[in-house]
C-alpha cells in the first residue's frame, strides 16, 4: 500500500496527465475547427497557431488569406 506521500504524488500525476491530456484535445479540436473554414474567393483554408503549457496560459493566433477569411475563422472560436 502506498505511503500518505506516495498517493499524493499519485494522485497529482494522474491529473497533470489528465490536463495535459484535455489541453492537447482542446488545441486540436480548436484547429479542426478553424481550419473547416475556406476562403470562397481564393480557395484558401485559415491557420490558427496555439500556444500554452496550461488553460491559463492558452492563446490563439488566426490567421487568413484575406480579411473575410480571417474574421470568418475568428467568428468559429466565439
Amino acid at each position: 500500500m502506498p505511503k500518505a506521500d506516495e498517493s499524493n504524488t499519485l494522485h497529482e500525476d494522474a491529473i497533470s496527465e489528465l490536463e495535459r491530456d484535455a489541453l492537447t484535445w482542446t488545441k486540436l479540436s480548436i484547429a479542426k475547427l478553424i481550419c473547416s473554414v475556406k476562403c470562397d474567393e481564393h480557395g484558401r483554408v485559415a491557420e490558427i497557431a496555439c500556444e500554452g503549457r496550461s488553460f491559463e496560459e492558452l492563446s490563439f493566433y488566426v490567421s487568413g488569406c484575406c480579411d473575410e477569411s480571417e474574421a470568418a475563422a475568428k467568428g468559429k472560436l466565439r
